[in-house]
């Protein structure tokens, strides 16, 4: 068995398996991780236009040394898919890494009524699906709320000897 690194190389893809393409926007698509044991020592964009950091309240910060990052694309046509790299650089004495993440598509079609606005804006595709109308298919949980979406998580732990 190998041991776990100091450091771990992540590449991270974004797929549309769907017929239809995101819309065109600063923000159609992206890709959100949460590192809880290690922070964001570099990252390469490849495919993707942004990425930023995010501190638990929210706040935007520089992704290196961020524990949160979001990758954000311009478009995503169908049936293609989007790559970046992150390096992680894990904690001193942490055992574990948890990556938790999620990804989302912004439909150029589908239209949703955001409830508490009263706007009609475009329908967000998310993986892993949200249950509506808990976690709704619009744009409400924006800035601070974002971290009430859903996200797969997975840990990565050294052995003990």
């Amino acid at each position: 068995m190998r041991e776990l690194s100091d450091r771990l190389k992540l590449v991270v893809v974004l797929a549309n398996n769907s017929s239809e393409p995101s819309l065109e926007d600063s923000f159609a698509a992206g890709v959100f991780f949460r590192f809880r044991g290690a922070r964001v020592e570099s990252y390469e964009l490849n495919n993707f236009t942004s990425v930023i950091g995010i501190r638990e309240g929210g706040e935007l910060i520089d992704p290196i040394n961020a524990s949160m990052v979001e990758f954000f694309a311009r478009k995503l046509p169908a049936w293609h898919s989007l790559s970046a790299e992150i390096i992680l650089l894990r904690d001193n004495g942490s055992r574990c890494i948890e990556i938790a993440y999620r990804g989302w598509i912004m439909d150029e079609d589908d239209m949703v009524l955001e409830p508490v606005s009263g706007v009609r804006e475009h329908y967000i595709a998310r993986d892993p699906p949200e249950n509506y109308p808990e976690n709704p298919p619009d744009s409400r949980w924006a800035g601070k709320d974002f971290l009430k979406y859903k996200t797969y998580v997975l840990n990565i732990c050294r052995l003990e000897k």
